[in-house]
């Protein structure tokens, strides 16, 4: 293909009602599954691509999960980082937001190979000496959402 194309799939049977649970999946030669995207429209689903090939309509209705990457005595003892790792199986992370103590904490990916969720610690923005709470909301593509709250001491 040149370019792009409309992609449109009917839905027969909705074993989720809600439809924003639904996603356009790309379908490897091995039989795995990929995420194109789309959005659901008048009983089918809708997206653009730009490869033929198979394509089926799949659901995620599963969270993320947050695994903390050291056990959470060590945070802020070993190199002064917080690390977290945020996985999805289905649709992937769309979003994450991070609370520390309240207030909004700058997490980044310094290497996107590993995926690791990285915040440094500085003690111009978090108090030392302290206890704190890292609250951590990450969002899949569907919308699915988890949140999860660490007790830490610094």
């Amino acid at each position: 293909m040149h370019g792009a194309c409309d992609l449109r799939i009917g839905l027969r049977r909705r074993p989720v009602e809600d439809m924003t649970k639904y996603y356009v999946a790309g379908v490897t030669a091995r039989g795995g599954k990929y995420r194109i995207g789309g959005k659901y429209e008048d009983g089918v689903m809708k997206v653009r691509i730009r490869d033929l090939g198979t394509y089926t309509v799949a659901v995620d209705t599963v969270p993320p999960v947050i695994t903390p990457r050291k056990t959470k005595p060590q945070w802020g003892t070993y190199g002064e980082k917080i690390i977290f790792k945020a996985k999805d199986k289905e649709t992937g992370i769309n979003t994450y937001r991070v609370r520390l103590t309240g207030k909004y904490a700058l997490f980044g990916k310094p290497n996107s190979i590993s995926g690791n969720l990285v915040c440094e610690l500085d003690p111009k923005h978090v108090e030392k000496g302290g206890k704190h709470v890292v609250e951590m909301t990450v969002t899949d593509g569907c919308g699915n959402r988890t949140t999860e709250q660490f007790d830490f001491v610094w």
